[in-house]
């Protein structure tokens, strides 16, 4: 792989092609339930003076850090990150499992499918040649028919 000195600035090239395709993309796009544009250029001028300002301090920090320092660093912000979004699913998880439970909602077998009994190790029996297993959505084996 690529030290953090060299693979920095081309992870920021290639996210620079990616943003440039998707502006392209999406400028001449209409919001479908408003009359506006998809793309939102006020937001774009509150939020880029500190993207730029991130940026610039970042490289300066590049250059002066040692290379354990920016390894460090990085990592501590992808743990950080990786922490918030698990637990904005787990969130999110609760949320949805809860409406559910008070809606009623339960986790069906698909149409046509017979649930397989397991024997007590938790395995599916034995099955013939022209029998094949589905794993439901539910956890639990279904028998295609």
């Amino acid at each position: 792989g690529f030290n953090p000195k060299h693979a920095i600035p081309l992870s920021n090239l290639t996210i620079l092609g990616g943003a440039i395709a998707n502006l392209l993309f999406n400028c001449p796009k209409r919001h479908p339930k408003a009359d506006r544009p998809v793309i939102d250029w006020d937001m774009i001028l509150i939020m880029e003076p500190s993207t730029i300002a991130g940026a610039v301090i970042g490289s300066f920090m590049s250059k002066f850090l040692p290379e354990v320092v920016i390894t460090t660093l990085l990592s501590i912000v992808l743990l950080l990150m990786a922490w918030r979004t698990l637990t904005k699913g787990v969130k999110l998880w609760n949320e949805e499992t809860e409406q559910q439970e008070r809606a009623g909602i339960e986790m069906t077998r698909p149409a046509g499918y017979a649930p397989v009994q397991q024997t007590p190790t938790g395995t599916p029996p034995a099955r013939g040649p022209q029998q094949q297993l589905l794993l439901g959505p539910n956890g639990v084996m279904y028998q295609v028919p």
